[in-house]
């Protein structure tokens, strides 16, 4: 995932998400979504990271619980 700084006006598809946004907004977003706008000069990456998710099963029920959400920084 990154966090980026948001430029809609440069982003030349009319029906973006981005153009919904100021300019300077921050925002999280999926490799997908940095990747397909890259190209574009739409947005300026801040930071790249990852979710680290802890989680277990529940002896009784058998649901996977979340304990534990963790923001890895990554270079």
């Amino acid at each position: 995932m990154y966090q980026i700084r948001l430029h809609p006006d440069k982003c030349p598809n009319k029906g973006s998400w981005i153009k919904k946004h100021q300019e300077g907004d921050i925002r999280d977003i999926s490799n997908f979504q940095y990747d397909y706008h890259l190209k574009h000069g739409c947005m300026e990456k801040i930071e790249k990271y990852r979710i680290d998710v802890k989680s277990e099963r529940c002896k009784t029920c058998g649901h996977k619980h979340t304990i534990e959400r963790k923001k890895i920084i990554l270079k």
